[in-house]
């Protein structure tokens, strides 16, 4: 088996009393004309190899890949930051049902080209929390000290373990 990534898992209740931003800051929902951007994106980002090119949901992988991004488009599951006219960074999320029943707004993938654009999305994405029908937001994220520092200032918890991922040969 070969190890193809690491990931920890954040998790974040809504805000009480969330802080207004500048509205260049928040995100926004992909369309198909988004598709090469995202594509063209992902191909120079310095996460996507760090989490093998994988989208986790419910603790299973997916590759992510062409087709898979134009069926997350379609399902309105890609959150995009878009900040001086580029992509920024951007989130695949749905909700999910977690093991104790409750529901929450798993992102199976974050991406951003700097911690503050990775702060801005975990913010945005628990700030959306208050209209999502999901009690809180549930982040599969690499085990990094970039990511590490995106989520204290934004007040997400920490899983106590991290996981790894393995590519199991076919036979």
């Amino acid at each position: 088996m070969r190890h193809v990534g690491d990931f920890l898992g954040y998790q974040a209740t809504p805000f009480s009393k969330p802080v207004a931003r500048a509205p260049q800051q928040q995100t926004r929902l992909a369309t198909q004309d988004d598709l090469d951007a995202i594509i063209d994106y992902l191909n120079a980002s310095n996460i996507f190899p760090l989490v093998g090119g994988l989208y986790y949901h419910r603790f299973k992988a997916r590759a992510i890949t062409a087709a898979f991004l134009e069926q997350k488009i379609a399902a309105q599951q890609i959150y995009l930051l878009q900040r001086w006219e580029r992509l920024d960074g951007l989130a695949i999320a749905e909700i999910t049902t977690s093991i104790q029943n409750q529901q929450r707004f798993s992102v199976g993938y974050l991406d951003g080209t700097a911690i503050e654009a990775i702060s801005l999305i975990a913010y945005d994405l628990r700030q959306r929390l208050t209209t999502l029908p999901a009690e809180q937001v549930f982040i599969y994220a690499p085990h990094t000290l970039l990511i590490q520092d995106a989520f204290a200032g934004v007040e997400y918890t920490p899983d106590a373990s991290s996981f790894a991922t393995y590519e199991r040969e076919l036979q």
